[in-house]
């Protein structure tokens, strides 16, 4: 939280020099090329934090991947490089954005997918901001093949997950539940199974038996449902 404040403070003196030089969208756009690169960059973050990276080095690597900034962006490395503060470089910038933003009546959606954003999806994705908050946004998009598909959209505290990583863990967790509800109402004994997984090897009743495979290729079913709507929709 202290870490927050701080990135506050820096990010209102930064957003206060640029208006009075009128220079503040130039600086937003350098602060949004820092926020972004120190968020998907896991390299540049650790250097950030290193202890035991020196000052100097980590300055010059700085003005190495972030090239032609503005005098004042230069400044700001240069104070919080100053105050041993160069850690929340990622946060001032991120602050920074979200003031200006605030100050043009503007709101940033981040959005996580898969794969960079189609026009067709940043068009839905626009549609689902516009729905949740009631105002346009401009768009962040974060790469993360982890999510398999689909996105994960944040707009201030508001967090949408339409992300396909979501939605095989309901049906994990929909899977394990209804197996429970089958195991119980049946009366099995809670040792003939291997519970953490809903095992068939073990012995069941027939009605449990039955009850099982329905509900597993049910949901089975929507599993593949869901990848092969998920591959289409990409096509």
């Amino acid at each position: 939280m202290a870490q927050t404040r701080t990135a506050i403070r820096y990010a209102k003196a930064v957003l206060d020099l640029a208006k009075d030089q009128k220079s503040a969208e130039v600086i937003n756009t350098d602060m949004k090329s820092i926020a972004n690169a120190v968020e998907v960059s896991t390299e540049l973050k650790d250097m950030l934090l290193s202890a035991v990276i020196p000052a100097a080095t980590k300055k010059s690597a700085l003005l190495t991947v972030f090239k032609d900034l503005n005098t004042l962006s230069t400044n700001l490395i240069d104070t919080l490089i100053a105050n041993r503060r160069i850690n929340i470089l990622g946060d001032v910038a991120q602050t920074f954005t979200s003031l200006f933003n605030e100050s043009q009546g503007k709101q940033v959606a981040k959005v996580t997918s898969a794969v960079a954003l189609t026009e067709d999806l940043q068009a839905k994705v626009l549609v689902k901001v516009k729905e949740l908050t009631g105002k346009e946004a401009e768009i962040v998009n974060i790469v993360d093949a982890s999510i398999l598909g689909g996105f994960i959209l944040r707009v201030g505290d508001i967090q949408y997950d339409a992300s396909i990583a979501n939605k095989l863990n309901k049906l994990k967790r929909e899977f394990i539940s209804k197996c429970r509800k089958i195991f119980y109402s049946k009366r099995i004994n809670k040792h003939d199974f291997n519970f953490p997984f809903c095992s068939c090897a073990l012995r069941y009743r027939a009605g449990a038996i039955n009850n099982f495979y329905f509900i597993t290729f049910s949901l089975y079913a929507k599993l593949i449902f869901v990848i092969v709507n998920n591959f289409f929709h990409k096509r």
